[in-house]
C-alpha cells in the first residue's frame, strides 16, 4: 500500500510539473502586428481577341516576409499566423478619361508553388484614386493565405482582370495586414 502511494505521489508531482512548465512556457507568448504590402503599377492592355471591348492586365509582385523585423527575429518560434484583413487601394490613375477605369473582372491572388492560392474577385466595378476593397476573415481563403505566410518563405501577390479603357494605367496597393504569436521559449 505505502509503495502504490508513493507512486500516486510521484506521478502526481510529475503531472503537475509538466502542466506548470507548460503554463509557463506560455507567458513567453509574444504577439505582434506584421504587416506586408506590395504596390504594382498596372497597364491595361489592347487583347488580341478581336471584338472584346475591354483590355486586359498583369501584375505580380513578390513579398518577403522577413523584412519584417519582428517577423524575421521570431520566424522559427512562430505558433500561430492570424490574416486580419486584406486591403486593395488605388492609388493613382493615369491616361483615363475622367480618371476612372471600367473594370470587367479583377483577381486579386496571393500565390506560393505547392500551396492552394487565396484569391478575391471583384467583377463590374468602377476604379478612381481611393477606392478600396477590403476583404474580411469570414472567408476560406484567409486560411489559404495564413498557410502561405506560414512558410516564412518569399510568396506572389499577382493582380490581372480585364479593364476599359485600354492604355490606361492604374497604381494598386495591397496590404496584408496580421496578428503573429510565437513563443521565445521555443
Amino acid at each position: 500500500m505505502k509503495t502504490l502511494l508513493k507512486l500516486s505521489l510521484i506521478l502526481l508531482l510529475i503531472g503537475f510539473t509538466n502542466t506548470g512548465c507548460e503554463k509557463i512556457k506560455d507567458l513567453a507568448d509574444v504577439t505582434f502586428d506584421a504587416d506586408f504590402e506590395a504596390e504594382m503599377d498596372v497597364a491595361v492592355q489592347p487583347t488580341l481577341k478581336s471584338g472584346q471591348a475591354m483590355g486586359t492586365f498583369s501584375e505580380q509582385e513578390t513579398i518577403d516576409p522577413n523584412t519584417n523585423e519582428d517577423f524575421k527575429t521570431y520566424a522559427s518560434k512562430i505558433k500561430e499566423v492570424k490574416v486580419e484583413k486584406v486591403i486593395v487601394e488605388i492609388t493613382q490613375i493615369t491616361n483615363a478619361p475622367g480618371s476612372t477605369v471600367q473594370v470587367g473582372s479583377a483577381t486579386l491572388s496571393v500565390e506560393k508553388t505547392g500551396y492552394t492560392s487565396a484569391q478575391w474577385v471583384e467583377q463590374n466595378v468602377t476604379l478612381t484614386v481611393g477606392k478600396t476593397f477590403e476583404y474580411s476573415t469570414t472567408s476560406d481563403q484567409f486560411t489559404n493565405l495564413m498557410n502561405i505566410i506560414n512558410t516564412k518563405e518569399s510568396f506572389d501577390v499577382k493582380f490581372f482582370g480585364t479593364a476599359d479603357p485600354v492604355n490606361a494605367g492604374f497604381r494598386v496597393k495591397v496590404y496584408i495586414n496580421t496578428k503573429i504569436t510565437a513563443n521565445a521559449l521555443n
